[in-house]
């Protein structure tokens, strides 16, 4: 069950990185 949980914390994590390296490519836009 833990690694249940692993994979969910994890697949938010990476959402965020994308939305802020996609931020900057906006911003430089």
């Amino acid at each position: 069950m833990s690694a249940s949980t692993e994979p969910i914390i994890v697949t938010p994590t990476d959402q965020v990185s994308v939305t802020v390296v996609r931020k900057s490519d906006d911003d430089d836009d």
